[in-house]
C-alpha cells in the first residue's frame, strides 16, 4: 500500500511540475528592457509593469499592454493607437516582431 501511495504521489508531482512551466508570458515580460541598435522604428527602452501598464522613453507611447499567447498588444495613451507584435522571450532576451515582419531585440535590464 505504501508503495502504491508513493508512486501516486511521485506521479502527481511530475504532472504538476510539467504543467507548471514558467508562468504566464505576461509575467515573463514584466521588467525593464533595453535595445542597443538605435532604430527609430521601435522603442529603445520599454518597461512592462505587472498591472498591465507599460512605459517607453517617449511618454506619448506609454500606456497599457495585453499578452495573449505569443501576441503582445500595446496601446498608447496619447494617440490611442494599438500595435500588435509577436513575442519571442527566453527570459533575458525579448524579440518583438511587428505585423510587417520587422523585429527588434531587447535584453532584460533588471
Amino acid at each position: 500500500m505504501k508503495k502504491v501511495l508513493l508512486i501516486t504521489l511521485v506521479a502527481c508531482i511530475l504532472c504538476l511540475t510539467a504543467c507548471g512551466g514558467g508562468g504566464s508570458t505576461k509575467n515573463n515580460i514584466v521588467g525593464l528592457w533595453k535595445s542597443s541598435d538605435g532604430s527609430d522604428l521601435f522603442y529603445n527602452t520599454i518597461e512592462f509593469f505587472s498591472d498591465g501598464t507599460q512605459m517607453t522613453e517617449a511618454a506619448s507611447w506609454s500606456g497599457t499592454y495585453t499578452v495573449e499567447g505569443n501576441r503582445l498588444r500595446i496601446s498608447g495613451k496619447l494617440y490611442g493607437e494599438v500595435f500588435s507584435y509577436q513575442i519571442t522571450n527566453n527570459g533575458n532576451t525579448l524579440i518583438l516582431t511587428s505585423e510587417s515582419g520587422y523585429s527588434k531585440t531587447y535584453t532584460r535590464a533588471n
